[in-house]
């Protein structure tokens, strides 16, 4: 962050992080990237690029190389895909759950590109046994009829973090 603080003023005015970008370069073996600094026009032409470029691909591929993967995603990916890809999707998402309804967006956006995954949710399961998969698969129908902001309670709940019981009010004078 202070590398980035110190370069600030070569990026342009109102210039955003897209790690999404970033994210397909990297796997797509284009070149290593960590971020993108962009504009949020910028953003969008990227990503209309990056889209057309991988629209004809199988859909596996299709959706590593895509823009809505996160280690969350990448762990289900991993567990259920062609044994081709599954090294690249480890890599990144290495059982990884959900943390938070973004997150958790991204993994419900993977089934939904490759709904034939859905019934497979047991394998996430016996795939990463040691995590909170488990209670997460549980809990899916929940979670995806749910709002972000209960899908949050709910992944903080399943990983026993209760914000309201950690919060101490200070006392009044």
């Amino acid at each position: 962050m202070d590398a980035l603080s110190e370069c600030k003023s070569l990026f342009p005015k109102k210039s955003i992080l897209d790690i999404s970008i970033a994210g397909h370069f990297s796997r797509s073996g284009k070149c290593p990237a960590v971020m993108c600094v962009t504009t949020s026009l910028g953003s969008a032409v990227w990503r209309q690029e990056i889209a057309e470029s991988i629209k004809n691909l199988p859909p596996q591929e299709r959706w590593l190389l895509g823009l809505s993967v996160g280690t969350s995603s990448a762990s289900i990916f991993a567990a259920l895909c062609d044994d081709d890809l599954k090294f690249a999707a480890k890599a990144i998402g290495g059982g990884e759950i959900p943390l938070d309804a973004d997150d958790f967006g991204r993994c419900s956006n993977l089934l939904s590109e490759i709904p034939e995954w859905r019934g497979s949710l047991h394998k996430v399961v016996e795939a990463y046994p040691l995590t909170k998969w488990r209670e997460i698969v549980q809990r899916w129908d929940e979670l995806e009829a749910s709002e972000p902001d209960r899908q949050s309670e709910i992944l903080n709940d399943i990983r026993g973090i209760h914000p309201e019981k950690t919060c101490r009010q200070a006392p009044s004078p």
